[in-house]
């Protein structure tokens, strides 16, 4: 009998723990809504991109003319190799398509993205990771077409 009190005792506190923990309860963010982020603007001939402010001096931006539009290539530098992060290219040309582009006069372009297969070898985990995490902003320059 005993030993019965004790088990429903027990289930009692981890059941009111688990609905203590409901969906009321703040979560910690992990990283900052890409919202909340300054935002830089990269002015092409095709549009203006926007990427993370965070990045301005990581991250360099080259922007060729092209037979369909324009290529923008984003690329860093690690350990004194340049390394591309992605391409857009505006107008046409190779990619997945990511969405649209407006230049100053109205012109709709399509955007079209290719992703660098990034291999930081040798490098230690911070370097890695931020690597990747210029990388992965990509998003936000999707969320952020106009």
């Amino acid at each position: 009998m005993r030993n019965k009190k004790l088990l429903v005792a027990v289930c009692g506190i981890v059941l009111a723990l688990f609905l203590g923990c409901g969906k009321n309860s703040p979560q910690p963010s992990l990283s900052p809504s890409q919202d909340d982020r300054a935002n830089h603007a990269i002015k092409t001939a095709c549009g203006d991109l926007y990427f993370p402010e965070e990045w301005n001096d990581a991250v360099a931006v080259r922007e060729q003319t092209t037979e369909f539009g324009s290529s923008v290539v984003f690329e860093t530098e690690l350990e004194g190799e340049k390394i591309i992060l992605f391409t857009l290219n505006i107008g046409g040309g190779e990619g997945d398509e990511i969405g649209k582009l407006t230049d100053q006069n109205g012109q709709v372009r399509s955007v079209r993205m290719v992703i660098s297969e990034l291999h930081p070898e040798g490098v230690d985990e911070q370097s890695a990771n931020r690597l990747f995490a210029m990388q992965e902003d990509i998003n936000y320059l999707i969320d952020h077409l106009k």
